[in-house]
């Protein structure tokens, strides 16, 4: 509010959301996705949804975070 910045409105802010929801389901659900990430029509309902654990992936997140930070930064400068 200092700020008068809304996070979901910086580039690179679904990436955090996005990163935070796939470490949260490997540290507390063995990477099971959260019942309200399923699509349960599209799902089988034998078949346990799993995020997969990739590289390529993760390196791309923490990239898109790295432009949030920075976005981050130059907004709350600007503020000052």
């Amino acid at each position: 509010m200092r700020y008068n910045i809304t996070l979901d409105s910086i580039d690179g802010w679904s990436a955090l959301i996005e990163l935070r929801s796939k470490v949260n389901a490997f540290k507390h659900r063995d990477g099971r996705k959260h019942f309200k990430e399923i699509d349960w029509e599209e799902t089988h309902p034998l078949k346990e949804p799993l995020y997969k654990a990739r590289f390529d992936d993760a390196e791309m997140m923490l990239k898109q975070i790295a432009v949030l930070l920075k976005n981050l930064r130059r907004l709350t400068k600007l503020e000052k």
